[in-house]
């Protein structure tokens, strides 16, 4: 809000004004930017209230290498399918739980 900007413009901005302005300039759901913020900082052992840009660079960037991490992991583990009109039959989906898993048709 207006208090959070001129916050940030007099360089003072931390805590909830800090992670309200960060959820708004993100261009994403504020509440749901907000409340994932909020969730890195707890969990790190920090004040939601008194967490610092400095705090929230660190936190963020440890938030990132572990989203990659496990983004490649899935990579990994389920690469993604890349069908070609000769052999539609190529990509293999996971089967959902309880049901046969999908076969190549020739």
């Amino acid at each position: 809000g207006r208090g959070a900007k001129r916050a940030a413009k007099e360089g003072g901005v931390r805590g909830t004004a800090l992670i309200e302005e960060l959820s708004s300039a993100s261009g994403l759901p504020d509440d749901m930017i907000g409340e994932e913020l909020r969730k890195i900082v707890v969990n790190a052992g920090k004040s939601a209230s008194e967490v610092t840009l400095d705090d929230l660079r660190v936190l963020l960037a440890s938030y990132l290498q572990d989203v990659l991490v496990d983004a490649k992991r899935a990579f990994e583990q389920n690469p993604p399918c890349i069908a070609t009109l000769s052999e539609p039959s190529v990509c293999r989906l996971p089967a959902p739980k309880g049901r046969p898993k999908l076969k190549r048709v020739k």
